[in-house]
């Protein structure tokens, strides 16, 4: 019986596992600074929420 099968070796470029992904996102400036179109939709509901003096904001990003 043979109990091991031989399977193709993952890809080297991790866009080809996702290729949906290997695209160009499009940029639009907030305050003179280019950032990612969907970041740019989230600052303004960020510029338009009401905040209260005890209230504090955190602002994190991914470093990949």
């Amino acid at each position: 019986m043979k109990f091991i099968q031989q399977l193709d070796p993952p890809p080297l470029d991790i866009m080809a596992l996702a290729p949906e992904l290997n695209k160009q996102t499009k940029l639009k400036e907030v305050a003179g600074i280019p950032l990612q179109a969907p970041t740019v939709d989230n600052c303004r509901q960020i510029q338009m929420f009401n905040t209260k003096p005890d209230d504090f904001f955190i602002c994190t990003y991914p470093k990949s």
